[in-house]
């Protein structure tokens, strides 16, 4: 089966991320993969993806019929059997243009959750409808996009949530855990807040609640905060902790290959998003054993029913987390460890690439 993966430029998100590490499985079960970035440039992300055995194209993408036909004549040539489409723009248009090329098999998974208003919902309506006049099934990676799919749009979707790298992301041993603070450089007395999330051009990671909690708490002694992720242009982030005078006990890191050494050197993980399509980050960080504050959002809420003490629910306000980085800051390290583990198995157990890369496959099989 030869399936065409079709996203904006490649990145290393979450929708790249789950098609990187599914790849061995999908290809030792007869797939051939291929991707197609559809963005201004081809991404940082497309060596990578070619590294996983994916063949990667670029047709940057551009309203009007001749890209139609440019992508039609694409497809058509390379005889695919299955079009997986990972982007909102131009659904409707691939498929129009995958359906002429004979291709039947039309997939869609929604990666965010973005509740519209007015005429936006009513376009958003129209399209979902047109998705079913073509055939593409419409996937949902959490519970909250299912249910605000349905809520909004009437639509009835296919509910397949997001994988992590399960045999990558586990709890570190004492030998690893004092490796990646001595690469890191941190000190035993220090406590370290983590967070992890490419900014991007939009707020809704919300990094600036940590940094104004972390400047309005009294004591700040022996606290240290990471930011690892690709940063908005102008550092926005960056200028707040300057302008609040706490930039000394902030480490900007920007976007890493490696994220595994600053969980394993951390010691509580911090997600205040405002919203997520089902945090991937999320899902790293528990399963290697860290406890976390995680924003009582939709999208992160769906992890309620997976984790136990090891996790705590805020909203994401400057007071809220302000409190959650203190009642965190007054546990032994050891305490801390044995909470965060309560949560590695389960969330290793339901959410690992074995599980969603399979129910691709049958999705495509019964398409």
């Amino acid at each position: 089966m030869k399936v065409l993966h079709v996203l904006n430029e490649l990145r290393p998100s979450g929708a790249e991320q789950m098609l990187r590490i599914a790849a061995p499985y999908w290809i030792s079960r007869g797939l051939t993969l291929e991707v197609l970035s559809t963005g201004d440039e081809i991404g940082i992300f497309g060596p990578k993806l070619e590294e996983a055995k994916y063949v990667v194209h670029h047709l940057p993408y551009y309203r009007g019929l001749r890209y139609f036909l440019t992508f039609y004549r694409f497809i058509k040539s390379r005889e695919y059997d299955v079009i997986h489409v990972h982007i909102g723009r131009g659904t409707v248009i691939l498929a129009f243009a995958a359906r002429l090329a004979g291709i039947s098999r039309i997939a869609f998974t929604i990666h965010s959750h973005f509740p519209t208003q007015g005429i936006m919902r009513w376009a958003f309506f129209i399209e979902r409808k047109l998705h079913k006049v073509l055939g593409i099934r419409d996937i949902s990676i959490s519970t909250a996009v299912a249910e605000l799919e349905r809520k909004y749009y009437w639509n009835s979707t296919k509910l397949i949530f997001n994988w992590y790298d399960s045999e990558l992301f586990r709890p570190p041993s004492r030998e690893d855990r004092d490796k990646a603070r001595c690469e890191l450089k941190i000190h035993d007395d220090q406590i370290v807040f983590l967070s992890i999330g490419n900014c991007g051009n939009t707020n809704l990671k919300n990094h600036s609640v940590i940094i104004e909690a972390l400047a309005s708490l009294e004591d700040r002694s022996h606290i240290v905060y990471i930011h690892v992720g690709e940063e908005k242009l102008g550092y926005p982030e960056r200028n707040l902790a300057n302008s609040l005078g706490i930039s000394e006990i902030i480490r900007f890191e920007g976007y890493q290959i490696d994220s595994l050494k600053y969980l394993w050197a951390a010691d509580v993980y911090l997600m205040p998003s405002s919203r997520e399509g089902f945090g991937i980050a999320a899902l790293e960080a528990l399963s290697t054993g860290l406890p976390a504050v995680l924003a009582d959002t939709p999208g992160l809420s769906d992890l309620k029913a997976y984790v136990g003490d090891g996790v705590t629910w805020e909203e994401p306000t400057v007071p809220g987390f302000a409190n959650q980085i203190n009642y965190w800051r007054l546990f032994p390290s050891s305490i801390r460890f044995q909470m965060g583990q309560t949560n590695t198995h389960r969330i290793s157990r339901e959410f690992n690439i074995i599980i969603g890369a399979k129910q691709y496959i049958d999705l495509y099989k019964s398409l």
